[in-house]
């Protein structure tokens, strides 16, 4: 008896909803109203982050950052393209620094350096009081005196402004980062223990502990402790080593700008007064061993000086005394100009010769024979030893007595000229050697930081509250598909492919009506009469006008409405439906079917007493079970007594001669049945309704619940003519109309 509707529902899915592709904002609003659905979850996660967040910035221990700033000077002067004039020139910069700021970047984070600064600071000792997990730091940074130990008198937490200053503590290899707990007796006396190794020593502040052990002597020497009995310090040796490595990776190392030369040296720490101090020692014992590189060098090029100018002097001397006993014996006193010009010329080429043999000597100890420079300077002596060949060539043609003389006047004049040169280089290299100045300097100390820089609590807290946010977003969708639970009419559409005819939006009680053992519950609200501008009337009335359409095609005026499960609202939607319906004039006849649990009767104050059950069985007539006017223009049956078999009751053919005879007094029965899915009633009464409406609730039904009743009644033979979307919460309850116009709102004049 059910009419096929294929060409009705187009038609009614067009006035609900204009266009029939959906266009980008309509997708916007269904995310929106997702998130609306479930903002209260998403809220309370994101809440529940941040106070996470502000919990970890009220407890967390407070970073502080010190720098210094570091200035290296370029002291290598520019290669020139031509020949160096003389070896004074030459050697004087040859002990200075010509490495690039990022060769000294690497000297700074050095092992050389920073364990220099390990050993001087003590930073592979850590000596630190016994807090509470969690809260006990933060409680201990906020009092100023000592604490009684413990909790509750037990563990030997520390909760004040105790101290313990250790100025030894040696450990045998293998407890090496291993942890001690330091007990403060009393009277000055203390107890250092380990549980694991059976450690169990005594000691006296101010006196040397030394104790045996099979692995080597612990040696401890605590200078101060002020504690009350009870309290705990923990106690940890790490290897020198280890506490380099952890130095290299605290220390931030950059440069200011490009190519400045000022290096950025920066620490962090707990402890703001440690690490500034920390800080000052690395930067002094990296000026330190720069100034011992610099002197270093120095003194291995004075070395060799110091061994060349005794043979040098000597070399003078002999060659002063052979020219002045050729004189002598001769009585010479001057030379021709032609033979000056040979001289000087010699001259020139021996000085040149005698650097870069130096010169050679010097490259030889740092680079092979096959070195670019020892080449260069092979070829420059093979070109002077040619020069000086033909000069020598020029001067045997002088006379005889002539060529001594130029002879021994040259080797005067060289060695003078060598040895007065690398004298000077010698005290050059004494006073380099000597100064406690080098190509890096401290430009700023590290002062005590005053204001940590970690945890950074606005930035955190608002990092939280966002990723709380996006948390909360993905547990409220795992939530919602794990439950399968529907929030909006675009899921029934998009999943389950059945269109829309109406979406009541939310409205408190009209979801569940009170139940047997509600006890004293107030009558529900029939919208018409108690609320006649309530925003649901708007969409019962678009259900209204869906329904002229879809009874066109109908085969009675005869309306079943139904739902998957209990709890969905149907009651509320038939009652006020019904009213919709009589509105306009027309006479409605509201039946309850659910002769297992129906309480329609309560909408209208009244009992269950005799009704439908009663009118099928025969036991009365149908006029006497009708309640005339519950509503203007709405009579009204009700349940009746309750039967042990309504399902048989149902589906006698009792029912269908009353409904017929019914149906033609009425402009539209409406038939309020059992869920589908609960029990086989609404299949019975299916048979007999020209127009099926399926009642669906919004974060309430499942897709699998209304797809196995849709499912249910398509295998029984009936179709669902449309699906009403009640309890649509904010967003999805501006489906259609509201979604693109917004609320229009009534006002009494």
């Amino acid at each position: 008896m059910n009419a096929p509707i294929q060409q009705v529902q187009p038609l009614a899915v067009q006035q609900i909803h204009p266009m029939n592709e959906r266009s980008d904002a309509v997708e916007v609003g269904k995310h929106l109203s997702f998130l609306a659905d479930y903002r209260w979850l998403i809220a309370g996660i994101a809440l529940l982050v941040t106070l996470l967040a502000v919990t970890y910035v009220l407890v967390a221990v407070p970073i502080y950052e010190a720098n210094i700033l570091v200035q290296v000077e370029d002291t290598s002067a520019s290669s020139s393209t031509g020949a160096p004039k003389n070896i004074q020139s030459d050697l004087s910069t040859a002990f200075d620094i010509r490495t690039a700021t990022a060769s000294e970047m690497e000297i700074l984070r050095s092992r050389t350096v920073l364990s220099r600064a390990v050993q001087h600071m003590r930073l592979d000792l850590v000596v630190k009081p016994k807090y509470f997990p969690g809260i006990g730091a933060w409680v201990a940074r906020r009092s100023k005196g000592l604490s009684n130990p413990g909790l509750l008198g037990y563990g030997g937490y520390v909760w004040g402004a105790e101290r313990a200053d250790v100025d030894v503590f040696n450990v045998p290899a293998a407890l090496e980062g291993r942890t001690f707990v330091l007990t403060a007796q009393g009277d000055g006396t203390y107890r250092l223990t380990r549980d694991r190794d059976g450690i169990d020593l005594k000691g006296k502040v101010g006196e040397r502990l030394v104790a045996r052990t099979d692995g080597g002597n612990i040696e401890l020497s605590v200078t101060h402790l002020a504690a009350r009995p009870g309290a705990q310090f923990e106690l940890i040796r790490h290897a020198e080593l280890e506490a380099v490595e952890k130095l290299q990776k605290d220390v931030r190392v950059t440069e200011k700008g490009k190519q400045s030369g000022i290096i950025a040296v920066a620490l962090e720490g707990g402890d703001p007064v440690l690490t500034s101090a920390v800080l000052n020692q690395i930067g002094r014992e990296y000026v330190s061993l720069n100034v011992d590189r610099k002197s270093e060098k120095a003194q291995k090029s004075l070395a060799f000086l110091d061994r060349q100018l005794p043979e040098l002097k000597e070399q003078l001397e002999t060659s002063e005394d052979r020219y002045k006993e050729f004189r002598n014996r001769h009585r010479t006193y001057d030379l021709a100009a032609e033979s000056k010009m040979l001289l000087d010329q010699s001259v020139g080429i021996q000085n040149r010769l005698v650097e870069l043999n130096q010169k050679k000597i010097e490259f030889q100890t740092k680079y092979q024979d096959q070195h670019p420079v020892l080449v260069q300077v092979n070829r420059q002596i093979e070109g002077l030893d040619r020069q000086l060949a033909r000069l020598e060539s020029r001067i045997r043609e002088l006379p005889d007595l002539e060529q001594e003389a130029i002879h021994l006047s040259r080797d005067v004049k060289v060695n003078t000229d060598l040895y007065t040169s690398l004298l000077g280089t010698a005290q050059q290299l004494r006073l380099a050697a000597s100064s406690e100045v080098g190509n890096a300097r401290l430009l700023d100390i590290a002062a005590v930081p005053i204001k940590p820089v970690k945890p950074k609590a606005l930035l955190i807290i608002s990092l939280a509250l966002i990723a709380g946010t996006v948390l909360g977003i993905i547990f409220a969708f795992i939530w919602k598909t794990i439950h399968g639970r529907v929030d909006t009419p675009y899921e029934i559409e998009q999943l389950l492919g059945l269109p829309v005819s109406a979406t009541i939006p939310h409205r408190p009680g009209q979801a569940r009506l009170p139940g047997p053992f509600g006890g004293g519950a107030r009558k529900p609200s029939i919208l018409p009469q108690d609320a006649p501008f309530d925003s649901t009337l708007d969409s019962l009335r678009r259900l209204r006008n869906f329904l002229q359409y879809a009874m066109a095609s109908s085969s009675n005026n005869i309306i079943m409405i139904t739902g998957p499960t209990q709890g969905v609202g149907k009651s509320f939607v038939s009652v006020n439906f019904a009213a919709v319906l009589a509105s306009l004039g027309k006479r409605a006849l509201l039946i309850d079917a659910d002769l297992r649990a129906g309480d329609l009767h309560r909408y209208f104050d009244m009992e269950r007493g005799t009704g439908l059950a009663d009118a099928i069985s025969g036991s009365i007539g149908p006029e006497r079970v009708i309640h005339r006017g519950v509503v203007d223009n709405v009579d009204f049956i009700t349940a009746g007594s309750m039967t042990k078999r309504p399902a048989e009751l149902l589906a006698h053919g009792n029912f269908g001669q009353l409904l017929a005879a019914l149906a033609g007094h009425y402009d539209y029965v409406l038939i309020d049945t059992p869920p589908v899915l609960a029990a086989s009633d609404a299949l019975a009464v299916a048979s007999h309704a020209g127009v099926i409406l399926n009642v669906v609730r919004g974060g309430y039904s499942t897709v699998v619940e209304i797809e196995d009743a849709v499912k249910g009644l398509n295998q029984a033979g009936y179709t669902v003519t449309g699906t009403v979307f009640n309890d649509a919460r904010t967003g999805s309850a501006r489906y259609g109309y509201g979604a693109r116009y917004g609320k229009y709102k009534a006002t009494n004049a």
